[in-house]
């Protein structure tokens, strides 16, 4: 086996890790992890390698429609929300007779104690039927 010396295997390791961090390499799975607990689902695995395994979170609803979710983070302090993850989640989402939603989480930035850091984006139409349900529930219908 030859050998390298110390300086030259140091710049090798570092060249491979340039721009990664770490610590946060598990946090998108834990991301995964808390959206899928909050809507009582579960996560899709191999759902960013696999051609049929579509979105990263599935939430079934007793008597009703469920959720496909698509999820997204980042450690800086802003996302630049792309057109094309919400229209691949929302065809998923048809396909599989779910209605689409993209949580985003952001991590970076001044931390705020009274701003939650995980987000969901729904369409309009989801929203509405949602707060008019919760309407019905306060009004007792």
């Amino acid at each position: 086996m030859r050998h390298v010396p110390q300086r030259y295997a140091e710049d090798a390791v570092d060249r491979q890790d340039r721009g990664r961090d770490h610590a946060h390499v598990g946090a998108p799975k834990a991301q995964e992890r808390r959206v899928a607990a909050a809507l009582r689902g579960r996560r899709v695995k191999g759902s960013g390698c696999s051609p049929y395994a579509k979105g990263d979170v599935v939430a079934e609803a007793r008597g009703a429609v469920g959720w496909l979710v698509e999820c997204k983070r980042t450690e800086k302090a802003s996302l630049a929300l792309k057109r094309e993850w919400l229209v691949k989640v929302a065809r998923e989402a048809l396909v599989q007779g779910k209605r689409p939603a993209l949580a985003v989480a952001i991590a970076g930035g001044a931390p705020a104690a009274d701003v939650e850091s995980d987000w969901v984006l729904i369409p309009l139409s989801s929203f509405t039927a949602l707060t008019r349900r919760e309407q019905e529930v306060i009004d007792g219908q």
